[in-house]
């Protein structure tokens, strides 16, 4: 028969686990009692008030091949075998982690085996953890027993672990009924009494104020054993039989628990009207889960704000360890998503610490350091990482803020430790307070940057808080032809893949560039300005338009006109040539899905310069630019939009590729990856023309459309 003993923490439930563990022992029952509190004191009254090895103590110090079962227990008085589960340091790691992984252990290790009639758990119940409702559930108790007084939060505990239980019951109840432990405290038998009637859990015992009590607690022994035959001796014996009858089932109660209305009525008035009228939350079956349909999605162009945008950010420093402080499969998930690339050179190293590219490496917490915390991986990782290298960047995940690594004391020591070592901490999990993790790696890699350099006179450089724009398609190539003539060259940006040195010399730079007017550039840029970084105030052109002002202005701030005269001279040449090149463009009817990932102006710019017959918007919701060359239909929802286009049939339709799905009936192109002033503008038109020029029906296409 296995029995768990609940209370609040302090109300005295240890006291009367172990004196009815020993109750049990001296009735001729074979007893297991397992203190399931992180004080571990639940069996020191049964062993002559000598301590012992708890189960996480002894997890953490002896490696699995080399446990036995023997070094978990302890025999105390009356034969009672004792276990104590344990906990981590207060203030890190998981208690209720903690209890599975003691059950875990325990059960790989035979203790089901042992020969025993009774188990008795001894369980904290004021905590609201999964762990310590382990010894709830069905399969490990025959029977619950509630310890309480008349205080309020001793009565709050007990409802709440009704409440609890109410998530376990199957057809047969296992409350046993309530144990009323007094403090002598005003009104408390009638506060009891009306708790046990209104929650339909009867007292099956009630324990007095005694000073037996501490006298055989200073004695280091249970009440039972110094004074056998004392009224409380004989309270616990009945109590016993009492829980011993219940052995071949029945007798048990279904707690109807109050709500917290009804306790607040019934302290501060000292009755309740009913019975207790809480229920717990339904639990609605899988395959009846119905989700919302996305009316209006909105592609985003980089990482969000959390340990991914951080972990991809921090890695394009190919010199500087990234530490993700958390467990392999996070680590792991992190790049595979969107860094694929990288994982194709995974390898072990850094004392065998799982290695997650060139650069990028987890601290590995598993089972074992999540009850304990992952301090001492991460010191020890760091410790070897500073060994090598001057600068480290660390990314918290949500696992290590759950478990409350004191990660500001681990670098402190390891700087300490090496005078002259930066580690910058970025704590990726505060993305619902507004703080965008990536961004806050920007600013770390920033401090790098060597005030004191002056500038090169001719190096540019592009500022992008992802690049993952810049870097697609000849952005970056396209820029170095139009600087040429202007006798500067494109160095590596902010933050493109680069070393440590790089960063470190950035300020060498004559002129910053934004790839694009977005906030977070915008913020970028405000950072470099600050280390007396020249930022000019426009961004990249897009499409020919743009690019022949911004080359004016270029020209104006090198005060070079000749030069953007005679590039401005070579891009309407180049430009003139294309349109006529692509004359089957002309009369033709061109869709654009405006769907906010792409600024399209110069997209529709070149198609009217190459004499499209019909240009038409589609735009999701009701979101617009300041200008559209062609007509404008907007679309509360997608599945409009689509029937809209189908019904229109253009000639071509251009839009992102998630905007483009289900759109295979009809023509369709990506937006081009290269946007950068009027190149960008001639390969759209080239390839726009290719498409249209060939067999609408060969057969690839023709497969498309079947799937």
């Amino acid at each position: 028969m296995e029995i768990a003993v609940y209370g609040k923490g302090g109300i005295g439930k240890s006291t009367i686990a172990s004196n009815l563990s020993y109750t049990f022992a001296a009735k001729q029952r074979r007893v297991i009692h397992i203190g399931c509190d992180p004080k571990h004191d639940s069996c020191r009254s049964l062993l002559n008030g000598q301590d012992m090895d708890t189960v996480l103590d002894i997890v953490r110090k002896v490696p699995a091949a080399e446990r036995e079962l023997s070094m978990f227990m302890k025999t105390g008085s009356g034969g009672v075998r004792c276990i104590e589960a344990g906990g981590p340091e207060p203030g890190v790691g998981c208690a209720g982690k903690g209890i599975l992984t003691m059950f875990q252990t325990l059960e790989k290790l035979g203790l089901g085996e042992v020969e025993h009639d009774t188990v008795v758990y001894d369980v904290l119940g004021d905590v609201v953890c999964g762990g310590f409702a382990i010894p709830m559930r069905p399969d490990y108790t025959d029977t619950i027993v509630i310890v309480t007084s008349g205080e309020f939060m001793s009565l709050y505990a007990a409802n709440n672990i009704m409440r609890g239980l109410l998530n376990f019951e199957d057809s047969n109840p296992r409350l046993a009924g309530i144990i009323f432990n007094s403090r002598g405290s005003p009104k408390e038998v009638a506060l009891v009494e009306e708790f046990s009637q209104s929650t339909g859990i009867p007292i099956i015992a009630r324990i007095p104020r005694s000073e037996l009590f501490p006298k055989a607690e200073s004695e280091k022994h249970t009440l039972c054993e110094l004074f056998p035959d004392s009224e409380e001796s004989g309270i616990f014996s009945d109590l016993a039989d009492h829980i011993l009858s219940l052995e071949n089932g029945g007798g048990c109660f279904r707690p109807t628990p109050l709500t917290d209305a009804q306790l607040d009525e019934l302290v501060s008035e000292g009755k309740v009207s009913g019975r207790g009228e809480y229920k717990p939350r339904s639990k609605t079956p899988a395959s009846n889960v119905s989700f919302p349909k996305c009316k209006v999605f909105t592609p985003v162009k980089r990482i969000g704000m959390g340990p991914i945008g951080a972990a991809i950010t921090a890695g394009k420093l190919m010199d500087v360890p990234v530490v993700i402080h958390g467990s392999r499969s996070c680590g792991y998930s992190m790049l595979n998503e969107l860094y694929e690339e990288r994982l194709a050179h995974i390898r072990n190293s850094y004392s065998g610490q799982i290695g997650l590219g060139d650069n990028v490496l987890s601290t590995h917490i598993g089972n074992s350091e999540t009850v304990f915390g992952g301090a001492d991986n991460l010191e020890s990782l760091l410790e070897d990482l500073a060994t090598k290298h001057r600068f480290i960047l660390v990314i918290l995940t949500c696992l290590t803020n759950m478990i409350g690594d004191d990660t500001g004391a681990v670098v402190r020591k390891v700087e300490n430790r090496h005078p002259g070592i930066c580690i910058k901490v970025i704590n990726s999990n505060a993305a619902l307070e507004g703080v965008d993790a990536h961004m806050e790696v920007l600013k770390a890699i920033a401090d790098i940057i060597d005030t004191s350099r002056s500038s090169d006179g001719k190096t540019i450089r592009i500022l992008d808080d992802n690049f993952m724009q810049v870097d697609r398609g000849e952005n970056q190539s396209i820029l170095a032809e139009l600087m040429r003539p202007f006798g500067k060259t494109v160095g590596t940006g902010f933050l493109q893949d680069c070393t440590l040195d790089d960063i470190r010399e950035m300020k060498t730079t004559c002129m910053m560039i934004r790839a694009e007017d977005t906030p977070d550039n915008n913020e970028l840029a405000e950072i470099l300005r600050s280390k007396g970084i020249w930022v000019a105030k426009r961004p990249l052109p897009r499409g020919y338009r743009e690019g022949k002002e911004w080359i004016e202005h270029i020209g104006k701030m090198f005060d070079n006109a000749v030069a953007a005269k005679w590039v401005s001279a070579n891009m309407d040449s180049e430009y003139a040539d294309a349109v006529g090149r692509c004359s089957v463009v002309k009369g033709k009817r061109f869709a654009i899905i405006d769907d906010r990932s792409e600024d399209t102006h110069w997209i529709e710019e070149a198609l009217h310069d190459a004499g499209a017959s019909e240009i038409t918007i589609y735009s999701l919701g009701n979101w617009e630019r300041e200008q559209y060359i062609g007509e404008v239909r907007r679309h509360p929802n997608r599945t409009e939009m689509l029937e809209d286009l189908r019904s229109n049939a253009p000639d071509m339709v251009i839009g992102s590729k998630f905007s483009l799905r289900r759109l295979d009936d009809l023509v369709c192109e990506p937006f081009p990856s290269t946007t950068l002033a009027h190149t960008a503008s001639i390969m759209l038109l080239e390839r726009a023309s290719n498409v249209l020029r060939s067999n609408p029906n060969m057969g690839w296409r023709k497969w498309r459309s079947s799937q």
